[in-house]
């Protein structure tokens, strides 16, 4: 029996060069799928980061700014008739603004800030700024005083007043800044109060007379005085990150651990018209002029890192004006916001 040729054509298998073309092709196309998935699957990685840092980032800005936007808050400022019955009256001086600034490479024993010393001990990584004024505290009086010399009784507030608090007491007529001797907590209130004597060691160094040179009635603010510091560092035993610390003692706290760095400059209103005339400064350039009770905004740029690497090549950024090709795949964003102050001067 013998086949037709055309049988035999229609039955007989792929050539083998066939075969290998087919494979190259389909090598190409899977190659190529793979590629596109690894891209898109770094594409997703990389805006996974990215919102993560941008929304740590503006977390990390809004506190920073608040806490700017209050300094030289020194209560109802200014009043017809300030008092101090501190011992140490240079303490959290109004007359010195409320905010000092240290620039990155700058030399910590250049603050004069009450509580800088401490900063030795943080690994400073970045531009330092001290804010002053009424911080964490701020309640009123529940009861008039009888007498210039009698205790305080007021609110309890979210946080308490500590014995040796530095605080300050204003009706908006007159204003006593006075050292807390003691401070006795109750159900609804605290009693404070304000002896004379020495306190060594202490931010006020005591109180010159147990006299508040004014009788103030129910209703008068009174507020805890301090200087809180802003930094990135690595405190002995926690990560690096952005922080602050109260210059009357306690540990750091961490803001953002994704904070890389931090930078600040400074508006200058230098004839109090107020017009700034002298934008963008340095703290260096503040502090040779002595007009940080003029400062009248603060510029701050924080630069964020993500805390995973992303599988491209590194991903440039801007920081301080200038352009950084990072060393290593992680991905970094910088945020940056103008912030007017309160500073007295």
């Amino acid at each position: 029996m013998s086949f037709a040729p055309d049988r035999i054509h229609r039955e007989a298998g792929f050539t083998l060069i066939e075969l290998m073309i087919s494979l190259v092709l389909g090598l190409i196309v899977m190659g190529s799928a793979v590629a596109v998935l690894a891209s898109q699957r770094g594409s997703a990685r990389l805006t996974t980061q990215g919102a993560d840092i941008q929304g740590e980032g503006r977390i990390a800005v809004d506190a920073l700014s608040r806490a700017l936007r209050g300094a030289g808050d020194f209560g109802c400022w200014p009043v017809s008739n300030p008092i101090n019955k501190l011992k140490t009256t240079t303490a959290f001086n109004e007359a010195n603004g409320g905010v000092e600034g240290l620039d990155k490479d700058g030399t910590l024993t250049d603050l004069t800030g009450y509580g800088a010393g401490q900063l030795s001990s943080m690994n400073i990584a970045s531009d330092v700024v001290g804010i002053t004024g009424i911080t964490s505290v701020l309640t009123e009086t529940t009861t008039a005083m009888a007498n210039s010399n009698s205790d305080l009784t007021v609110k309890n507030s979210r946080q308490s007043f500590s014995d040796g608090d530095v605080a300050v007491i204003s009706n908006c007529i007159n204003w006593t800044k006075f050292q807390i001797t003691t401070a006795t907590p109750g159900e609804e209130s605290t009693t404070l109060k304000h002896e004379a004597g020495d306190k060594a060691g202490t931010a006020g160094g005591g109180n010159s007379a147990s006299d508040l040179g004014d009788i103030y009635g129910v209703g008068s603010s009174v507020g805890k005085l301090d200087t809180v510091w802003w930094f990135v560092g690595q405190p002995e035993g926690k990560p690096r990150g952005l922080y602050q610390l109260s210059g009357m003692g306690g540990l750091p706290v961490l803001i953002s651990a994704r904070v890389q760095d931090i930078h600040l400059s400074y508006d200058i209103d230098t004839n109090a018209d107020g017009i700034v005339d002298q934008p963008e400064q340095t703290a260096a350039q503040v502090k040779t002029a002595g007009n940080w009770a003029k400062v009248r905004a603060a510029h701050v740029e924080v630069l964020m890192r993500s805390d995973k690497s992303v599988p491209t090549q590194a991903i440039k950024y801007t920081f301080r004006g200038a352009q950084v090709t990072p060393t290593d795949r992680a991905v970094y964003l910088a945020l940056s916001q103008t912030v007017a102050l309160r500073n007295t001067q």
